[in-house]
């Protein structure tokens, strides 16, 4: 669709930056939430599975679940911010949003979710981010794993 507006917007390369960074903060928000619809399984919850051989508790189901409920919250709400910031704002205030805020706020949501974790999930139930990728690449080599479902 960029393609064919090119003309329009090579003269407005900030349109280019602001579609660039709602857009992904959008993809990945509407990647998260649609995995809350209908029987599919939390993304987060994906996640523990990999981490914990497929495995997960009663208390992972429950907390992966709002895991993933509060990134589909975060990815939505930097989207729309940057939205009303690019629309409303200076360029030079969404620009610092974009450019330098945005990427604090994602390590904060990250270590947030890491306390949150550890307060209120036993310890046998704790994952580590090194747990998730392990799992992660032993689940890409089996064919038919958690992985690589559709």
């Amino acid at each position: 669709m960029l393609a064919w507006q090119w003309q329009a917007l090579r003269h407005n390369v900030a349109l280019l930056y602001y579609l660039q960074h709602a857009g992904t903060n959008l993809a990945l928000g509407l990647l998260f939430g649609r995995s809350l619809i209908g029987q599919g399984e939390p993304l987060v919850t994906r996640f523990a599975r990999l981490a914990h051989h497929g495995v997960v508790s009663d208390a992972q189901l429950r907390y992966t679940r709002q895991v993933t409920i509060a990134w589909t919250a975060f990815f939505g709400v930097t989207a729309s911010l940057s939205t009303a910031l690019f629309l409303f704002a200076s360029p030079t205030v969404w620009s610092i949003f974009a450019n330098l805020l945005t990427m604090p706020l994602l390590g904060l949501m990250f270590a947030g979710e890491y306390l949150v974790r550890h307060r209120v999930l036993p310890p046998a139930d704790r994952t580590r981010i090194a747990d998730t990728i392990r799992g992660y690449r032993e689940a890409v080599r089996q064919p038919g794993s958690l992985a690589n479902d559709r």
